[in-house]
């Protein structure tokens, strides 16, 4: 058996509470019965084991692409009655502050999403990422879950890995040659966003080049590029380029610079 996302970067999934376990263990019994469920998936900060007493529970439960939609509108509302009634859902939530429980329906069907000049990346590694490599089986039926992880996994082939690298550093550049331009024009608001935008399509174009899966553009990047990527040295330049700078055209400037040289390293 081909060795996991989890267990190749030394995860295993751990629950930082008895609540956050009962709390998975009703949820996987209630959809259990379902015949269209293919698989329930633990997700999130609990699969790799690095939940807080805070974290909430993150769960995909995979149905084929024909049985979405109807389960989908069948489950919003039943499912959230049975959270707001089930014993252990309701001891989670009196330890949770916010949502207790996030639970995804999904199809196993994947794409890459638009991305826009202005939008920030897209999500299309992280799908993956999130429903097949970061993650552990609670539930399977059938062979639909693995024979998708076969397909995706370790990472998708390499004419794609060439198209979506390719793209994603296009638009990464196209953010860093708008920063300093709004910056002279006193649009410094509008400047840092757009930074901010090519810092997280860095972190996509990078993944992408490592050939590895992200978690996130926006969280866990510690976890992402010093235990992941083996890179503390770059994590620590990266907090650099994303801290808000005294908005300033030259402070932009020199972040830009930076950033276009770490663009190009991946080229």
């Amino acid at each position: 058996m081909p060795i996991s996302y989890l267990e190749r970067f030394g995860y295993a999934p751990a629950y930082p509470s008895l609540e956050h376990q009962d709390a998975i263990e009703a949820i996987v019994d209630y959809f259990a019965p379902d015949s269209r469920v293919q698989a329930v998936i633990l997700t999130g900060s609990c699969a790799r084991g690095v939940a807080a007493l805070q974290s909430c529970v993150d769960i995909s439960v995979l149905v084929s692409p024909d049985d979405l939609a109807a389960f989908r509108r069948e489950e919003r509302s039943s499912f959230e009655r049975f959270v707001h009634g089930d014993p252990a859902c309701i001891a989670l939530a009196r330890v949770v502050p916010w949502s207790a429980v996030d639970v995804e329906f999904v199809s196993g069907e994947f794409g890459p999403g638009p991305h826009g000049w202005t939008t920030g990346p897209d999500n299309y590694e992280l799908e993956l990422g999130n429903t097949l490599a970061w993650v552990h089986p609670l539930l399977q039926r059938g062979s639909r879950f693995e024979a998708l992880q076969a397909a995706y996994l370790p990472f998708y082939d390499d004419a794609q890995r060439a198209e979506r690298l390719r793209e994603v550093l296009l638009f990464a550049r196209n953010n860093v040659d708008h920063v300093v331009p709004y910056a002279e024009r006193d649009l410094l608001v509008q400047a840092l966003k757009r930074l901010h935008h090519a810092c997280e399509e860095y972190l996509q174009a990078l993944f992408i080049h490592r050939r590895i899966y992200p978690i996130a553009y926006d969280k866990w990047v510690r976890q992402q590029l010093v235990d992941i990527l083996g890179e503390p040295a770059l994590y620590e330049e990266y907090l650099w380029l994303i801290a808000p700078p005294a908005l300033t055209v030259r402070r932009l400037h020199d972040r830009c610079r930076r950033l276009t040289a770490f663009l190009d390293e991946l080229s």
